[in-house]
């Protein structure tokens, strides 16, 4: 019998050959990360910083009982600005094996996570989703949330869909220029669109008593002195806005190597966050949350 082309076996393996030649995000680096060779992510294991119940996450996904989150090491953008540099730049973390962690995730599971939340997975994908398959054998029943900065490959969330049931998914930019200025990318917005288009045709959300089980939930940052890419992002977004969250977020502090620059070395201002909140309001976004400044 033919294996499904949807399978969990199936999509491991298409996996597998794209990370021979990897192509995991749109960087295309062409790296063999089968056989140990780094990409510009710089990881080539399950290396994770962080496993434990958040409570911060937007209302249906910390659900009260806390979001499963599972921080991975290592990014395929290079934000100079990313508050979370330490894991993403640095690649602070701990290498677990595949049996460790599908231990980590049923015990979340048993300690009534609402989800578990994959932070920042793209460039592992090759080595969570086979760990995803066998945790499910193994008894995980909740749902599998994709945390992902949208610097995606459109062929690869297309591949990983199937094992997916929630997508976090960050529309940071509306211009490449900006893309390369504060993330070294210069084709964030093509990919970034793409991969969103597929989720949002593909998007049956599911909320049973106040906890998503399926759905799409955009989250956009805004930086200081970019009202323009926030209004283009609004814009674009508008058009989606009964298919979708959006989630409006304030937290922007000059992390990293941000502090020193003197266009992002700042918070955002009372003025900014009041235009942003009239525009959101102006378009008519009815699902979704706006982060207190």
């Amino acid at each position: 019998m033919n294996q499904s082309t949807n399978s969990p076996a199936s999509i491991s393996q298409n996996l597998n050959k794209i990370a021979e030649n990897c192509s995991l995000c749109p960087l295309n680096c062409g790296v063999d990360r089968l056989n140990g060779e780094l990409g510009a992510c710089g990881v080539n294991s399950l290396r994770i910083s962080s496993i434990n119940l958040h409570h911060g996450e937007e209302p249906p996904i910390s659900c009260g009982s806390g979001s499963g989150t599972v921080f991975f090491s290592g990014c395929s953008l290079n934000c100079f600005f990313c508050q979370n540099y330490p894991i993403s730049a640095l690649k602070y973390g701990k290498e677990f094996s595949e049996e460790e962690l599908i231990e980590e995730l049923l015990l979340l599971q048993d300690r009534k996570a609402a989800n578990i939340n994959l932070v920042t997975p793209t460039h592992l994908s090759h080595l969570i989703i086979p760990v995803i398959a066998k945790a499910k054998k193994n008894g995980l029943s909740i749902p599998i949330a994709y945390n992902t900065s949208g610097y995606e490959s459109p062929a690869i969330l297309k591949l990983i869909d199937p094992m997916i049931d929630i997508y976090l998914y960050d529309m940071k930019y509306s211009s490449d220029q900006l893309a390369i200025k504060c993330s070294n990318v210069t084709n964030y917005v093509e990919n970034n669109r793409e991969s969103f288009q597929i989720l949002i045709r593909s998007n049956n959300e599911i909320i049973e008593e106040g906890k998503m089980l399926k759905g799409v939930i955009i989250r956009h940052l805004v930086l200081p002195g970019q009202l323009n890419n926030t209004f283009e992002i609004l814009e674009y977004l508008s058009a989606f806005k009964e298919k979708l969250h959006l989630s409006l977020m304030f937290q922007y502090f000059p992390a990293y190597k941000a502090a020193d620059n003197p266009e992002f070395g700042r918070k955002i201002s009372y003025d900014e966050y009041n235009k942003v909140l009239e525009q959101f309001d102006r378009l008519g976004f009815e699902k979704g949350w706006v982060q207190e400044l």
